[in-house]
């Protein structure tokens, strides 16, 4: 009996490990056309990323923005125009993971971290930005490579947004896997700067449990913002006052550091 319970557990592990990429990516339909304000950015093996900058003139701190994985650029213009002309000003770089828009690749866990390092070094040292002026923002999927970045460089803050603190318990609930792919709760005693957490009371897909649990983990100056009534896709426009006000309040902490 034990034997068997242990070869289901590792051939558990290891479904999980061969499924991943269908379970964590969902890339939308590519579109051919062009957003304004489009860019390329390549990586240091050449593969070339799309990516957005929104430049606002008014702005003293940058959004880094990672998105969930059934989005791309196309589809979240609209709210990173939120983030740029919200009432703290901010400029906004966002990109697409490799195999989602007009990004070249396929996607993967390892891969979302090279396209994440590509545009925090196009801002540090194309833009010759200060990282003390960079927060890192990550919604759903994005908050891996997020958190994976912020743990590694110093950035001004982190948003986590209807994040997981494993996203091996949305499949098989609290049972401990070997394979934890952008594994959150690891690393987020490792993040130094201030971080803010956005999680809808009802998120079907993430439960809130999951905010809580990354809350604990964090050992810097923190807030979790509940939205009431949100699911998972809809945070921002259940209550989009309230989200303007809890984000420009953080954002105008990270100027004045």
């Amino acid at each position: 009996m034990v034997i068997a319970l242990i070869t289901f557990y590792l051939v558990l592990n290891l479904v999980l490990w061969w499924a991943a990429p269908r379970l964590l990516f969902f890339p939308p339909a590519r579109q051919s056309a062009l957003l304004s304000n489009e860019l390329t950015l390549t990586r240091s093996d050449g593969r070339r990323l799309s990516a957005l900058w929104l430049e606002n003139p008014a702005a003293k701190v940058t959004v880094l923005f990672s998105h969930g994985n059934g989005e791309d650029l196309d589809s979240i213009h609209d709210f990173l125009l939120e983030i740029r002309d919200g009432a703290t000003p901010a400029n906004v770089l966002a990109y697409d993971y490799s195999g989602y828009g007009r990004s070249e690749g396929k996607p993967a866990e390892e891969e979302t971290y090279r396209d994440i390092q590509t545009a925090w070094n196009w801002l540090t040292q194309t833009r010759k930005m200060a990282p003390s002026n960079i927060v890192v923002f990550g919604r759903s999927v994005g908050s891996g490579p997020s958190v994976w970045l912020a743990a590694r460089e110093k950035p001004g803050g982190l948003i986590l947004e209807s994040a997981f603190s494993r996203p091996s318990q949305v499949v098989v609930g609290p049972l401990p896997m070997l394979f934890q792919p952008y594994h959150n709760y690891a690393r987020l005693p490792r993040v130094n700067c201030p971080v803010l957490l956005l999680h809808g009371t009802r998120d079907e897909l993430i439960l809130p449990h999951h905010a809580n649990m990354n809350f604990r983990r964090i050992r810097t100056l923190k807030k979790l913002h509940w939205v009431k009534g949100a699911g998972h896709n809809n945070v921002f426009y259940t209550d989009p006052h309230g989200y303007r006000r809890v984000l420009g309040e953080f954002l105008k902490g990270v100027e004045r550091e």
